[in-house]
């Protein structure tokens, strides 16, 4: 046993597990994405209970999210010029403050559906700044040769934060109450910084923050020129942004399929969003043990096409049973897809550009608000179950559609390892 444990940690899927920094980024990691997992479900069923209505649902969870479209770059930026360990803290001490304020005005019963727009902007405006740093500085912490396996972990790091994330907000939504819930969350935000203080990053000097607004605009149009070079980093994006508009919208209305249609309460709804989190956390494992580039390419173009099939199959259950298996197999496609190109990514690119390549992935998800601004629209006036399954119908036929317009999709195995290893000061 101790030698299957020893070979595990050294040459199976946990080897970036060698690094003390990474083991301690990686924990950080996780208790960061419980707590905004926390968020996302607690949030979804205080919005339900405030207005009865699946679009204000649908729309606060977007506002959560548009701030990824206007900050990622920033934020990219930021992972570039100065220490993405800074940037990561920061982010996640504002996630903290702002959950503290939402259980407050819960608790004192001085809650809006207009102030739980503003704040839940707040924190997803941390968390744009924040995520580039946090999935670029990966490559700043273990060797070269366990990139792919740490960026593998690293988005296992997302799935276990998916698991234990709605788990946790079920059975506090359940037994502690509404306000408790988001201080919980505000906590274990807390605490995740106290572990990521210890971390040492290695990452390529610069020359510090920019100091004009055209120095700003240079290192943006430098990070999209490099995109425009690179046909295969442009099919992966391209890809992605299919299934953040029309194949992630699902999980904004959990709420709205557990209370009423599967009439499951606030445990059911923790459920589901734990079985989504259960599949991704074994596509993660899948990834992080077999990541040969011809593997990378099936993972990529299967998993968008199996998220939408898992998409309609959920939003057509009416048994808890199957909407977990459901649910289960939409949560591992997903994660699938997404894994697979992150690892692709952050082996192409270069690390003094990687911050902003990132940023340009991460602001996709502010594309988001797009997928689930229609999905609140059709499901008030089609209902929720139907309206679910469109977002994964149009998910099958635009993914299909990119891996046939995208040479880059469909040449994945071909690829090599681009990027040079740069120069490398202690941050």
């Amino acid at each position: 046993m101790i030698a299957f444990l020893v070979g595990a940690l050294t040459r199976g899927p946990f080897r970036a597990f060698r690094s003390r920094d990474f083991a301690l980024y990686w924990s950080s990691s996780v208790m960061a994405i419980l707590s905004h997992f926390m968020l996302f479900i607690v949030r979804g069923w205080l919005a339900l209970e405030l207005t009865d209505s699946p679009f204000a649902v649908a729309a606060v969870a977007a506002s959560g999210e548009i701030p990824s479209l206007l900050l990622s770059i920033p934020g990219g930026i930021l992972a570039d010029r100065i220490s993405r360990k800074a940037v990561l803290i920061g982010g996640e001490i504002v996630n903290a403050i702002t959950l503290v304020i939402i259980a407050g005005l819960v608790m004192t019963d001085q809650m809006t559906i207009l102030y739980l727009v503003i704040l839940s902007v707040i924190a997803g405006s941390a968390f744009a700044v924040a995520i580039p740093a946090r999935q670029a500085i990966v490559p700043n912490i273990v060797e070269r040769d366990y990139i792919a396996n740490g960026v593998a972990l690293s988005s296992m790091m997302f799935s276990g934060g998916a698991v234990m994330g709605p788990a946790i907000a079920g059975w506090s939504l359940a037994t502690m109450g509404m306000g408790e819930s988001f201080l919980l969350a505000a906590i274990i935000s807390a605490v995740s910084v106290l572990f990521f203080l210890p971390v040492r990053t290695y990452q390529t000097a610069r020359d510090g923050p920019p100091a004009s607004a055209s120095a700003v605009w240079d290192d943006i149009v430098e990070g999209v020129r490099y995109i425009r070079g690179h046909s295969t980093i442009l099919a992966l994006l391209a890809l992605m942004l299919v299934i953040v508009i029309f194949g992630s919208p699902y999980e904004a209305v959990l709420s709205v399929f557990a209370r009423d249609v599967l009439d499951v309460g606030e445990a059911g709804l923790g459920y589901l969003g734990a079985a989504g989190g259960a599949g991704a956390i074994v596509a993660s494992l899948l990834v992080a043990a077999l990541n040969g580039p011809t593997a990378m390419r099936s993972y990529v173009v299967f998993g968008a096409i199996g998220l939408g099939v898992f998409v309609i199959a959920f939003a057509l259950s009416e048994v808890l049973v199957t909407s977990l298996v459901f649910a289960l197999g939409a949560g591992f496609s997903f994660q699938l897809v997404l894994t697979a190109n992150s690892a692709l990514m952050q082996t192409l690119v270069n690390d003094e550009v990687r911050g902003r390549v990132t940023a340009v992935r991460s602001m996709l998800w502010g594309a988001a608000p797009i997928g689930m601004f229609l999905l609140g629209v059709m499901a008030e006036s089609f209902g929720t179950p139907y309206a679910t399954a469109v977002t994964g119908v149009v998910t099958v036929v635009l993914s299909i559609v990119a891996v046939v317009l995208f040479s880059g999709l469909r040449r994945v195995h071909n690829i090599t390892m681009e990027s040079q290893v740069p120069e490398q000061t202690s941050a």
